[in-house]
């Protein structure tokens, strides 16, 4: 990244401001939450793909850590490919943005869930658990799926799943609904 304003044709606002060395370096050394995020996958009867991992107890789903330099969407690219030998399917609409404060993992975390699908048949046939970390999936009915996941992940699904059916983005603290959240999406407790 240079510290030159972006030239590019904008259609609204003004140019870029320039960014110094001085503040790059200031904002590199700010202490940044840790970033994750999951994929909310479908298939042709809306039943949502839930994950056994190999490393943790606990079902799960499709995702994982944002490293360095990536954005939201390319780590779940990145860990769509890596867990089930998923490329190439456009990662869908952003459903729920999940702040989980410091106190749960020592760090402040922010999670990203996005609707990824509904995958075809042939896409489902295909999922190959390629790097290890996934020793089983199925395909479950929503409804199942929250009875079967941990308590914390499945509060943020039935979020992620409610903003699929409402349109609207769900905003959390936690896993608890926050006053930001449009009250088209009911809480999710």
């Amino acid at each position: 990244m240079s510290g030159e304003p972006d030239t590019t044709e904008h259609t609204v606002g003004s140019p870029d401001r320039v960014v110094t060395d001085e503040q790059r370096a200031y904002w590199a050394q700010v202490e940044a939450p840790m970033a994750s995020c999951t994929a909310f996958i479908t298939d042709a009867d809306g039943r949502i793909l839930v994950v056994d991992p190999t490393y943790k107890d606990g079902l799960d789903l499709p995702g994982g850590m944002v490293e360095a330099g990536e954005t939201q969407i390319e780590g779940l690219e990145r860990e769509l490919a890596e867990e089930l030998d998923l490329t190439g399917v456009p990662i869908g609409r952003f459903l729920v943005l999940d702040q989980v404060p410091a106190a749960r993992y020592g760090r402040a975390m922010v999670v990203t869930v996005f609707h990824v699908g509904p995958l075809t048949d042939q896409q489902t046939q295909s999922l190959r658990f390629a790097d290890g970390e996934i020793g089983a999936a199925e395909f479950l009915p929503v409804e199942e799926a929250l009875a079967r996941l941990p308590h914390r992940l499945a509060r943020r699904i039935k979020a992620a799943h409610a903003a699929l059916l409402a349109g609207v983005p769900a905003v959390l603290i936690d896993g608890t609904s926050h006053v930001l959240s449009s009250s088209a999406v009911p809480e999710a407790r």
